[in-house]
């Protein structure tokens, strides 16, 4: 059966910037009925194009962007370094957190650096974290510092983690440095004393520049059609989507 029924081609403008759009108007979608969001648990993410669990039809996402539902957990794969636990999907802005948090009872031993070898994402802000042993509670610290981390901390030693490069004015001086720092990569460090959590990046353009969509309340889906990525906009009973259009995109990163 096709896709689309009762197809109506006509032209529209939205305010979408370097969109040139083409429209077509149906009623009856496909995807929405086999492609419907998705999630692994109440807490966790919502799951929706361009991903997809593997339970879903391969159409229902892009390319490899494909996780999992371990538990209440939601899983990617990656080809080079295992599981992780996804923690937050960003779909006006392409990005991933991830953690090894559901792994272990004190992750932070752990802390390690993904290899993305062979997946679809990237990293853009590398940040190495080192420990500091510090002899009581820290009542006033930096954005740089982040702690104390209860699972290493013992025998009246309480140990916090530090941007690498943090400047010396912001470590407490009753603190030591300790000899192992783990390279880490984030967008912040806000959070970290909580859950070390590092962020993926994917190259937005590579799907339609979905972000661009996502920002004027729409979303992204699939055309069983065409076999590529349009972008879905709802008005009332109708069904309207983005089948055909170009755009110019200005990225900092190759």
């Amino acid at each position: 059966m096709a896709p689309f029924s009762h197809v109506l081609a006509i032209t529209l403008t939205l305010s979408i910037p370097h969109l040139t759009l083409v429209i077509l108007a149906h009623g009856k979608d496909n995807f929405a009925k086999e492609c419907p969001p998705s999630s692994c648990s109440e807490e966790g993410p919502v799951v929706r194009y361009p991903f997809r669990l593997d339970s879903r039809p391969p159409h229902c996402g892009y390319g490899n962007f494909v996780l999992s539902c371990s538990g209440n957990n939601t899983v990617l794969r990656l080809p080079f370094s295992g599981e992780y636990n996804v923690t937050s999907i960003g779909y006006k802005f392409p990005l991933l957190g991830i953690t090894r948090y559901s792994w272990s009872p004190c992750p932070w031993r752990n802390v390690d650096v993904p290899n993305l070898t062979g997946s679809p994402f990237y990293y853009i802000d590398k940040m190495s974290v080192t420990w500091l042993d510090c002899p009581t509670v820290l009542t006033s610290i930096s954005n740089d510092v982040a702690g104390p981390i209860s699972c290493l901390s013992s025998h009246g030693r309480f140990t916090y983690a530090a941007i690498t490069d943090t400047p010396i004015w912001n470590v407490p001086a009753n603190c030591t440095k300790t000899n192992t720092s783990y390279a880490y990569y984030a967008s912040d460090f806000q959070g970290f004393d909580a859950r070390p959590q590092a962020w993926l990046y994917w190259r937005d353009y590579d799907v339609i520049n979905c972000s661009a969509c996502e920002d004027n309340g729409h979303h992204c889906e699939f055309n069983l059609e065409t076999r590529k990525s349009f972008c879905s906009v709802k008005v009332k009973d109708s069904h309207w989507g983005l089948i055909a259009g170009n755009f110019k995109h200005q990225s900092n990163h190759k």
